[in-house]
């Protein structure tokens, strides 16, 4: 029977050794989480605090996960994600992890890796709800290290 719950044991930790994919912190993701909603109206409106209203229009640099809108091998468009699409399924109740649309200048290949990009930052500030924010006019970044 202790053998029997080993081996169950031992399966179970590789299986989620397998499955585990590291979220990506740093500090503009941590500013990027910030964001909330508030009824307005009968509207969800979000709300930014000062910290992100602060990045508004500057150039940021952010690495993450490429969650395609489209498919192919290529985009140009796309949302980054502080977890891999794999792990969507499991983000757990309440408030979704935060993701960015981003433009790219050129297309770029799809990629289970973390990707680095730099670019403009954007709130969206418009009342529609496709998304809290953009990255326009973005290019693959260097890898800090």
């Amino acid at each position: 029977m202790k053998l029997k719950l080993s081996l169950v044991a031992y399966l179970l930790f590789f299986a989620s050794l397998t499955f585990a994919q590291h979220a990506v912190t740093s500090a503009n993701w941590e500013i990027l989480n910030t964001y909330s909603y508030q009824m307005q109206n009968n509207k969800s409106v979000v709300i930014y605090p000062p910290a992100l209203k602060a990045i508004d229009n500057k150039v940021i640099e952010l690495s993450g996960y490429l969650i395609p809108i489209k498919v192919g091998r290529e985009h140009k468009e796309f949302l980054l994600s502080v977890l891999p699409v794999e792990q969507c399924a499991f983000c757990g109740s309440g408030k979704y992890p935060p993701m960015v649309l981003v433009k790219m200048m050129q297309p770029v290949p799809y990629s289970e890796h973390i990707i680095f990009v730099k670019g403009k930052f954007q709130l969206n500030d418009l009342g529609n709800t496709q998304h809290e924010y953009a990255m326009i006019n973005a290019v693959i970044a260097p890898q800090k290290k």
